[in-house]
């Protein structure tokens, strides 16, 4: 095999591995200031963390053909979490959609109010992209201890 001047060295890829795993910790302290509320510091460093672990698995030259398997895990499952995000939203509003025209063909009057309002269903931008840096670093995890225990069994 010839030699690439690019190829990722050992501390590399240790560094790469410890940013992604810090990104975790820092995702988990974001998801527990959405429930306290926290004004702080750690707060800041917890988004900034979250930021660049996901920014580190996207950009980074630095990382071999075994943690770039590992980010697309992480990645399909951050995709699947939108999609499954954005069918519940259609689901709901076609609900209200069909209510309200139903509504309006029995009585001819448009109904005052709506069964579902679709400002209120988990459009805090915060607290989505908090679930979704959740959903990218838990199938990273997984598609790792899978990995980590599959090799250990097999060996």
């Amino acid at each position: 095999m010839p030699f690439d001047p690019q190829a990722p060295s050992e501390q590399d890829r240790s560094r790469t591995h410890a940013l992604i795993w810090f990104g975790a910790a820092c995702t988990l302290l974001s998801l527990v200031n959405r429930f306290l509320g926290m004004d702080n510091m750690m707060v800041v460093i917890a988004y900034g963390g979250t930021a660049g672990g996901l920014l580190q698995a996207a950009l980074s030259r630095a990382s071999d053909e075994y943690l770039r398997g590992l980010y697309n895990v992480g990645w399909r499952t951050m995709g699947t979490g939108v999609a499954l995000y954005l069918m519940a939203l259609f689901v709901f509003a076609a609900g209200d959609l069909s209510r309200q025209a139903g509504h309006w063909a029995s009585s001819g009057t448009k109904p005052s109010d709506s069964m579902f309002d679709i400002n209120g269903f988990l459009v805090d931008p915060i607290s989505l992209c908090v679930i979704l840096a959740i959903l990218f670093y838990g199938g990273f995890a997984f598609a790792w201890l899978r990995d980590r225990f599959t090799t250990e069994s097999s060996a």
